[in-house]
């Protein structure tokens, strides 16, 4: 049998595959892990589906007598647009429910999306006939049967629509189309091919999408309450703008807020007076240009292309869209940790002493926002002597030292009151024997653990007596905190590129993202040691690790993982893009 064969057979039983696994009974094609909070929260692994990966990538190695190493690349590729087709085809059954959407703008969204992707999967099929080898078209082969399933469903759901797709992307590669597509994409390449003008271009995409999300969500007549924090802060930073002050029943109860988001909402309501939408509007502004700092925080540790395409998914990210919309820290968290990132990443052993003092009142302010952000900073103060060259030099540790001071002084008038008695000490430690023991936690694991700064001696006995106990039930907890952290979506029912919450395609392309931030973890550790960027990619995972961990320990929330969001994007960017570029140099020459 030719090979040619061999890889179209095996191309048709991976396409069946993946109808199946979204068609005929998907939850035996998956593996679900839950996790304990409210929302789409469940991780579905399509385990099956990639079993049938397994054997057709068997198969296409065999027939093309090719390692499989040297085909996985672009194998991978097709795999995965071939799962994503099948899982958008089936939810298009979906789009002409109005009741599966929260409004009418999201349904016309997800019908847009649908049958764009359906006028590229046109335009590319025209594009294979005009230029067809059998190569290509035996190794695409998955992708034109999902492409095709997609255009049956859409012709089914929305006949029109998907009917003026395919004429739409049979015309874009008639002759005059492709003139008008080469006219157009030069325009664009020329405009964006500055930095300035990707720049701008970035920033403004950002806010308009922000600007339209904050005009979504305050159509809601119960708006404050977007945020889990909203209602209270709000109060908070009113009460505050009035004079009053923050009521001492909140400080009683959560001693350990610095509370500097507040302060800075309230300056907003000084200024503009009790107004939702003035706070948004400067929110809006802020995120967008937090998106542009990322971008060259981005550029400078993984190039331009990484970089560009990880700052696109930052600006449509619903998470960051979702900050900048809601009364909460992470909106200012967001901008002040990539803000911090970046004046690391450029630092040198050069810098003049008032640029870390910078440094260090920028780590205030942030500390002030979110408390958390002081883990990072205890990262930061080990990182930063080894940007000299001799790390244990009186030089590289002065710069440690100085920004440490400048936290300090930053940090001094609003913490010096909460530790100046032993009162006010004590409740410190009630606070955080609360958060340790999850009293805060909607369910609760850790009741039995002795509260270790109330009672340190009798929490160090308990360890002795019971290590079983006492490891197991923190080791639970932790892996909870930090399923919750990171494998839950509580918030919004719709996204721009995961659309309705709750879908297969929704599932699936979570799926993807995790493999991908995964993987661009291993990809990033293997170019620390004889990369340039090595010391500022061991920054980029020391924030991630170092904002995570607190929550594992103590009150762990999907929001917590706000801050750190560009950055898991930037690790899925760089698999992505990385698979990419091996996909384009796999063979396939070897298929006759």
């Amino acid at each position: 049998m030719k090979p040619v064969v061999i890889v179209v057979a095996a191309g048709a039983a991976l396409a069946a595959g993946a109808a199946a696994s979204a068609f005929w009974v998907p939850q035996r094609w998956e593996w679900v892990l839950y996790t304990q909070s409210s929302g789409a929260n469940e991780i579905r692994i399509p385990i099956g589906y990639w079993l049938v990966v397994t054997a057709w990538l068997l198969a296409l190695s065999r027939a093309t007598r090719s390692p499989l190493r040297a085909i996985a690349p672009r194998a991978i590729v097709i795999a995965i647009v071939t799962h994503m087709l099948v899982l958008l085809a089936a939810f298009s059954a979906i789009l002409d429910d109005g009741g599966a959407f929260t409004t009418g703008a999201y349904q016309s969204y997800a019908r847009i999306f649908s049958v764009t992707v359906l006028a590229v999967c046109s335009a590319a099929a025209v594009h294979v006939v005009q230029n067809i080898r059998q190569t290509s078209v035996a190794m695409a082969s998955p992708i034109v049967a999902a492409a095709g399933l997609l255009a049956v469903m859409l012709l089914c759901a929305e006949p029109v629509l998907a009917s003026a797709a395919i004429v739409t992307g049979r015309m874009a590669w008639t002759a005059a189309g492709r003139r008008h597509l080469r006219a157009g994409a030069s325009w664009v390449r020329a405009w964006l091919a500055g930095e300035r003008a990707f720049m701008a271009t970035l920033f403004l995409a950002a806010l308009a999408l922000r600007l339209l999300y904050l005009q979504r969500v305050m159509s809601n007549p119960g708006y404050v309450e977007t945020g889990a924090d909203g209602p209270v802060y709000d109060e908070l930073a009113w009460s505050i703008a009035q004079g009053k002050g923050i009521r001492e029943s909140f400080t009683e109860r959560f001693p350990m807020l610095l509370l500097g988001y507040v302060w800075f909402v309230s300056g907003i309501y000084k200024i503009a007076g009790h107004n939702y939408f003035a706070v948004g509007a400067v929110q809006a502004v802020i995120g967008s240009a937090a998106c542009v700092v990322f971008y060259r925080v981005a550029r400078e540790i993984c190039g331009s292309a990484i970089a560009r395409t990880a700052a696109w998914f930052a600006v449509i990210s619903f998470p960051l869209l979702f900050a900048a919309a809601a009364i909460g820290h992470q909106a200012i968290d967001v901008f002040l940790t990539v803000l911090i990132v970046w004046m690391l990443v450029k630092s040198t052993p050069a810098w003049p002493w008032w640029r870390w003092v910078a440094v260090g009142v920028v780590f205030g302010l942030a500390i002030a926002v979110r408390e958390t952000v002081t883990f990072f900073l205890v990262f930061a103060l080990v990182w930063i002597p080894f940007r000299f060259a001799r790390p244990w030099s009186w030089r590289a540790a002065s710069a440690a030292a100085i920004v440490l001071a400048a936290v300090l002084l930053t940090l001094a008038p609003i913490t010096a009151p909460k530790v100046a008695t032993g009162a006010q000490r004590d409740k410190l430690r009630h606070h955080f024997d609360l958060l340790y023991r999850g009293d805060m936690d909607p369910v609760r694991m850790r009741d039995d653990i002795v509260a270790p700064m109330s009672d340190p001696s009798a929490a160090l006995a308990q360890l002795r007596e019971s290590p079983s106990m006492v490891l197991g039930t923190l080791g639970r907890a932790w892996m909870s905190n930090f399923a919750v952290q990171f494998f839950a979506q509580p918030y919004g029912g719709f996204d721009l590129i995961f659309l309705r919450k709750g879908t297969a395609y929704y599932h699936g392309l979570w799926f993807y993202a995790y493999a991908l931030a995964i993987a661009g973890v291993t990809l990033l550790l293997s170019r620390v040691r004889n990369d340039a960027h090595g010391g500022a990619i061991v920054l980029v995972l020391g924030l991630i690790g170092s904002r995570t961990l607190p929550h594992v320990i103590l009150e762990s929330n999907y929001r917590h993982r706000v801050p750190i969001e560009p950055f898991l994007i930037l690790l899925a960017a760089t698999t992505a893009v990385t698979v990419a570029g091996l996909a384009r140099r796999s063979p396939t020459e070897a298929i006759r």
